[in-house]
C-alpha cells in the first residue's frame, strides 16, 4: 500500500431497509477499538424501505469532530449511489460497488475511470449467497472488503460482530463472520495496490466509548437526578427516549411513552408540580405543539428541561435530516415575558 494517512472519509450508500446504519456503526467501533478516532453521520429518509440511505465516516488518527468535503472510499450498493456520489470523489478516491446488483446491468465503467477515480466491481450478493446468507447481508459483505482495504487486522473483526448479533445465537454469528471474510477475502493485492489512504491501526485496543450526541445528553440527565421523562417519538430525538427507556429505570427514573407531544410535555409539569426532577424532549414540530404548555409550566412557576432536536425546514421539516432554524421559536415560544435558559450544545462534552 501507499503512505499511511492520517484521515479517511468512507461512505456506504444503498437502499433504505438493506443494513446500511448497522454496518455503518459497526465499521466505526472495528476502527474505534483499533484505536482510532471516528465522526459518523447517517443520512435517512423517513421510509422503512426504500428512498436512498447513506452513512458517511471520518476516521483518523487524532480527534476528529467533522467531515471532509470529499470521499475517499465510497461503497455503492447500487447504482443510484454511485450516480449520487461521484461529485465527491477526487483522482485518488477508490469506489467498490455490487456487480450483482441489478441496477448496475448496463454499466459502462469508462466513464467513472476517465475521472481517475479506482473503480473496484465485488459480487456482493453472489458473495453473500455462496455462504449462506441473503441478499440482505451484501452490507456485510461490503464490511469486509472496506476492513480488508484499510488494512485492519481480522482479529479486531470478531469482537465487533459477536457483539452485535450475539444475542441472535451463535449460529448467525458464524453467518455473520463467515459473510464478513469472504468479503474481506475478495480483495486482492491489486485492489490494495490502487488504494492509498490506508491508516496506521494502533497494536492496543482502545479505551474509547461510542456514543451519540443524544446518548451523551440522556446520560447527562441521569448523572443530573433527572426522576422523569416523558415523550411522544419524533425524529431526531427519538433516541433519548429510546436510551432512557433503557437504562433510565436502573437509576430510579420513570419513563413514559405518552400518546402524542402534547401529553408528553403535561406529564413533565405534572411531574415537577409533585417535586421530582423533570424533563420532556421533541423535534421542532412536535415542541410547536408543546408552546401552549410552556405558557402553563411559566404561569404556574414549575421549572422543566425540553429537549428540542432541531430539524431541518420550516412548519415539520425534514425528519432525518437537521440544521439549527429552530432557535428563534424556542426563544419566543408561548406569550409573556419569562425566564428561558437556553442552550445549545455543539459536542457530546456539551450534551452531556
Amino acid at each position: 500500500m501507499g503512505d499511511q494517512q492520517t484521515e479517511l472519509s468512507w461512505k456506504i450508500g444503498g437502499e433504505a431497509g438493506f443494513g446500511i446504519m448497522s454496518v455503518g456503526e459497526m465499521l466505526a467501533r472495528i476502527c474505534m477499538r483499533a484505536g482510532l478516532h471516528i465522526f459518523s453521520y447517517p443520512e435517512y429518509p423517513s421510509l422503512i424501505r426504500g428512498g436512498h440511505n447513506t452513512v458517511q465516516l471520518t476516521v483518523s488518527t487524532t480527534p476528529v469532530s467533522a467531515h471532509r468535503e470529499y470521499v475517499d472510499l465510497l461503497i455503492a450498493l447500487n447504482r443510484a449511489t454511485l450516480d449520487l456520489h461521484l461529485s465527491e470523489m477526487t483522482a485518488q478516491s477508490v469506489i467498490v460497488y455490487d456487480s450483482s446488483d441489478l441496477t448496475f446491468k448496463d454499466f459502462d465503467p469508462s466513464g467513472v475511470e476517465q475521472h481517475g477515480v479506482e473503480l473496484i466491481a465485488m459480487p456482493m450478493e453472489d458473495l453473500a449467497r455462496a455462504n449462506g446468507g441473503q441478499k440482505l447481508m451484501r452490507n456485510t459483505v461490503a464490511l469486509g472488503a472496506t476492513c480488508a482495504l484499510l488494512d485492519i487486522p481480522e482479529d479486531h473483526l470478531a469482537e465487533v460482530v459477536q457483539d452485535t448479533f450475539g444475542r441472535k445465537g451463535q449460529d448467525i454469528v458464524n453467518l455473520n463472520v463467515a459473510v464478513l471474510m469472504a468479503g474481506y477475502e475478495a480483495i486482492t493485492p491489486e485492489d490494495s495496490a490502487g488504494f492509498p489512504q490506508t491508516i496506521k491501526i494502533k497494536k492496543q485496543k482502545s479505551e474509547q466509548a461510542m456514543f451519540t450526541g443524544n446518548d451523551a445528553l440522556a446520560m447527562g440527565a441521569i448523572q443530573a437526578g433527572c426522576q422523569f421523562y416523558s415523550a411522544y417519538p419524533m425524529t431526531p430525538a427519538s433516541s433519548v427516549l429510546h436510551f432512557l427507556a433503557e437504562h433510565g429505570p436502573s437509576y430510579g427514573m420513570i419513563v413514559r411513552h405518552a400518546e402524542d407531544e402534547i401529553a408528553a410535555i403535561h406529564h413533565a409539569i405534572g411531574a415537577a408540580y409533585a417535586g421530582v426532577r423533570a424533563m420532556t424532549g421533541s423535534a421542532g414540530g412536535g415542541f410547536a405543539l408543546m408552546t401552549e404548555a410552556v405558557g402553563m409550566a411559566a404561569m404556574t412557576e414549575v421549572g422543566m428541561v425540553i429537549v428540542e432536536a432541531q430539524r431541518g425546514g420550516p412548519s415539520t421539516g425534514l425528519p432525518t435530516w437537521t440544521e439549527q432554524g429552530d432557535l428563534r421559536q424556542v426563544l419566543h415560544a408561548s406569550q409573556g415575558d419569562f425566564p428561558r435558559i437556553v442552550l445549545a450544545p455543539s459536542n457530546h462534552i456539551e450534551c452531556f
